[in-house]
């Protein structure tokens, strides 16, 4: 049985955005290659092909920075792709809300806080299976892909941007914050331990 930590996740809410303008995506990890950001910004290059309208940032810092940083020169992304460097988890909580949806196709993922931080803000989450997200990443609230696979990285992007209508922001935060509340942690275990006793018995 699955049992999900106890998050406190008071500090990220949804808020309503009119999508007049570019398309949102964000990025938050720490750049190390297993979070592949830089298959981000390869994806997001293709996905420009097809559909302009689009704009991608990238909260945080590490060693793969300046080869992301080349990336987005190669490809002359300058004007539809930001970096903003490191920030506090405070800060990302204000910022998360200000985008459409969040975008992070890690190889590996003991769990996966930055995606429920995003879920909890009401962004659909573009995820991999990769260890961590298959657990509470669904059809409702957002697209599980292959991991190291660009192809299927750009068609979630594209078709998360086609559909995004289906998705609603109040209910993806509700729906994740319920899931790991304490009440809901706790009956979670209660119902363990009664299983344990039961099988014993």
């Amino acid at each position: 049985m699955y049992v999900p930590n106890i998050m406190k996740l008071e500090l990220f809410n949804p808020k309503s955005r009119d999508i007049k303008g570019r398309f949102k995506f964000v990025s938050v990890a720490n750049l190390i290659y297993r979070k592949r950001i830089d298959l981000v910004v390869k994806a997001f290059n293709l996905l420009r092909k097809n559909i302009d309208d689009v704009e991608l940032v990238i909260i945080g810092d590490g060693k793969e920075r300046n080869r992301i940083e080349e990336l987005i020169v190669d490809y002359s992304l300058e004007n539809c792709v930001s970096m903003l460097g490191a920030m506090d988890r405070e800060k990302i909580s204000t910022l998360l809300p200000e985008f459409d949806a969040f975008v992070l196709p890690s190889q590996a993922e003991t769990f996966g806080i930055v995606y429920v931080e995003a879920l909890a803000s009401g962004l659909p989450v573009i995820a991999t299976k990769c260890g961590g997200p298959e657990t509470f990443i669904k059809d409702s609230n957002g697209i599980l892909t292959e991991v190291d696979d660009l192809n299927g990285l750009v068609e979630s992007m594209t078709q998360l941007i086609i559909n995004y209508s289906e998705y609603n922001k109040i209910l993806i935060s509700k729906n994740i914050k319920d899931e790991f509340s304490p009440k809901k942690v706790a009956n979670n275990i209660k119902q363990v331990y009664f299983n344990l006793i039961k099988t014993s018995s």
